[in-house]
This record gives structure tokens, sequence and C-alpha cells, in this order.
């Protein structure tokens, strides 16, 4: 590895740092991007050396990372559903599937005892939303619970429910997640240019499922981009390692 080469490592190592700080603590995004503008112009106005241009770089990387995050910010929050899930209201949801649904193999809910309700977990972004007399629309990233009657919805669908709102973990990559109630209900199938695709990912799933071990639950996310497969106690460990599927899924 080259001097040049090695100039690059200060930046990277800034912007990890920023972005892992930034996914505990959102709110500080525009403050971080504040101070390191602040920074970057100090070191560029005051000196020419290179040492100093090099604190800029890397200062100006963190910029770019916190202002993406700020940028963020207001897609992924709403002030109603967080009243919500402070008083543990409930909401109309209609949400489109952004993964498919892994099966919950735990009883929960009033399915505990259904033997015709397959009970599922699922990432999402949520289109609409009644919240106490209110409509909250956009694409709020969330995760989805609850038991579907009949065949799975898949990528792409619009499905609805009926939930109980809480405020996701920091670091996670849902904004909220959503307790349904009653049976989630499919109101969409997914777009002609999704849905085509939907038996090659099927058939990609068979393909990997007598894969052994970690290797084989993350391949089709790798792959395809289907998490579907990656167990609760994988998805736990990768979030303890910080190494999230979600991280792995954007390396694609």
């Amino acid at each position: 590895m080259t001097g040049r080469d090695l100039r690059l490592v200060a930046p990277a190592c800034v912007a990890w740092a920023v972005a892992w700080v930034l996914t505990l603590v959102t709110e500080w995004s525009l403050v971080v991007a504040i101070a390191l503008s602040v920074v970057a112009f100090a070191s560029i106005v005051l000196s020419r050396r290179r040492a100093v241009a090099a604190v800029a770089v890397a200062a100006s990387a963190g910029v770019l990372v916190a202002v993406a995050v700020c940028a963020a910010l207001p897609g992924r929050e709403s002030d109603a559903l967080d009243e919500a899930a402070e008083v543990g209201g409930v909401v109309e949801a209609t949400v489109e599937l952004t993964q498919n649904p892994r099966i919950v193999t735990a009883s929960f809910g009033p399915w505990a005892d259904d033997a015709e309700s397959t009970r599922v977990r699922f990432d999402a972004v949520l289109r609409e939303a009644e919240v106490a007399g209110s409509t909250v629309r956009g694409a709020i990233p969330v995760q989805v619970v609850g038991a579907v009657d009949g065949a799975l919805p898949v990528i792409g669908s619009r499905v609805t429910a009926t939930a109980t709102v809480r405020v996701s973990e920091p670091g996670d990559s849902s904004a909220y997640r959503l307790f349904a109630s009653e049976s989630i209900a499919l109101v969409a199938p997914p777009p002609g240019f999704l849905g085509w695709a939907d038996p090659l990912r099927s058939g990609f799933r068979e393909l990997t499922a007598t894969l052994p071990g970690g290797g084989g639950e993350l391949l089709p996310g790798l792959a395809i981009g289907d998490t579907s497969r990656v167990s609760t106690e994988l998805d736990e460990a990768m979030k303890v390692s910080s190494l999230t599927y979600t991280k792995l899924r954007r390396l694609k």
C-alpha cells in the first residue's frame, strides 16, 4: 500500500465513526454536520500544510455522512406515530413489503392456537396510516409482526393491518414496529416489474435451503436481497457484532 493509499484511511475512519454514532443518536446529525463543516472550513482557511488538508478531507467525509442522515430523518419520523407509541395506541396501516415474510415459530397474540394462521414478521414501508383521527402518508420503514390467513404476501405487495405501534431500537433499519392485533390482509399484489421475479426468488430460496449454517441463511440475502431465511438468532448475533443484515444487503 502506497502513501497515497494511506491518505484515504483517515476519511474512511471518520465517515464510519460518524455513521456509527448517528445510528445511535440520530438527533445529533445536524449538530455533527455543522461542527465538522466548521472544522473543514477552518482547516482550509488557516493552513496550507498537507497534514491540515488531510483533516479537512476527513472532516468533509464526516459532513457528507451527517448530511445524508439529516436528510433521511424526516422520512423516518412521524409525530403521530410517536404519540401512538407512547400511549399504546392502535393504527390502521397500509404497508408495502420490502422483504418476503419470515415465519415466526414462537406463539403470540390471539393466533397462538389458530392452526389456520401463519405468524410472520417482515420489513416494509408504511404508505398510509390512520392514527387517532389523522392520516400519515409517506415511506416510513417499519417492521410488521402478525398473522396471515392463506398464502403469504411477497415483496412489493400491499397489505393492511390493525396494529399497535412501538418505536424501534436505535440502529434498527426500521423506524417503528407494528404488532398486528388482527390478521394481516392483502390489498394489492406486487406491480408487474416485481411480480415476474418472484418465481425466480422462490426457486433460488429452494436451491439454497439445504445449505448448512449461517452462510446458507445469508446467501439469498446477499444474492437477491431476500432475508426471509435469516433466523432470529443469527440476526441478533449480527447486531451484537455491529454487522446487521441490512448493511450486508447494501454491499451487493
